[in-house]
């Protein structure tokens, strides 16, 4: 099995990662051994790691156990884009699409408990509710999602007008009313950490961040170009594939965003 999205230290805050790193799971409740390990990276075996495997389904391990082990959140459905919270408590995660990003498929938000029978929590209306993120600096528990997959006009990202950011408390599972974040289109890179910008990215289209400071309708920074000199002379500026973005959650530096670059000729 594979790290999906999550390490989460409950002294350090959260570091997202968005490439396949092997934990070596072979099955749930197989007990991990190399705590060592973890403990010397982290400085702390304060650790939860929250991940998805081939099924789909939803795995965590809590390292600060004295045997850990591979455990189930046997009621959580097959689902995708995981999000710990702050406090290491929760997950928040979609289902419907059960691939990263952006989808012409319909997809619902939801979070759970970080426990074994813990039943999860609608948070999004049905299929309406894509990459669901927890806004780091928010006082109460609080979740952020895109209630737009894909634009419907050919060759539009979601990003230029399509559907929004909502968001919603969520106190020990208690949920508040929905309210809006941004109203100008969904960015499926959640927020920064006092929701100050949102980033985006979408398959092949490049990747964006938006300063919520500026009028609705400026355009969203290009967060990825490359530029190359054309043998008649001169340069060529095009866009890059961008995936599984990350916006910030420094405290100083809110207008940077995470995400994964590969590309082919």
């Amino acid at each position: 099995m594979y790290l999906h999205h999550i390490i989460s230290s409950t002294k350090r805050g959260l570091l997202f990662l968005y490439c396949g790193i092997n934990l070596l799971f072979a099955a749930p409740n197989v007990r991990i051994t190399n705590i060592a390990d973890i403990e010397q990276f982290f400085n702390t075996q304060m650790v939860k790691v929250a991940f998805t495997g081939n099924d789909h389904m939803l795995y965590y391990v809590d390292f600060s156990m004295q045997a850990p082990v591979v455990t189930p959140i046997s009621n959580a459905p097959e689902c995708s884009n995981l999000a710990m919270s702050p406090d290491g408590n929760w997950i928040a995660f979609q289902t419907g699409s059960v691939t990263d990003g952006s989808s012409d498929e319909s997809s619902t938000a939801w979070i759970v408990e970080i426990r074994e029978d813990a039943v999860p929590i609608q948070v999004s209306e049905t299929g309406l509710g894509w990459t669901p993120r927890f806004l780091q600096g928010a006082d109460t528990p609080t979740v952020v999602w895109a209630s737009c997959g894909s634009h419907p006009t050919p060759d539009a990202s979601a990003w230029e007008g399509c559907g929004a950011m909502l968001k919603r408390t969520c106190a020990e599972g208690n949920l508040g009313p929905v309210d809006t974040l941004f109203a100008g289109g969904a960015y499926f890179g959640g927020a920064s950490y006092s929701g100050l910008f949102l980033s985006s990215a979408e398959y092949r289209k490049n990747g964006f961040l938006k300063d919520l400071s500026t009028p609705v309708d400026d355009p969203p920074a290009v967060i990825h170009n490359m530029t190359c000199l054309k043998n008649a002379g001169g340069d060529s500026t095009f866009a890059l594939q961008v995936c599984n973005p990350s916006a910030s959650q420094s405290r100083n530096y809110q207008n940077v965003t995470m995400f994964l670059d590969f590309g082919y000729s």
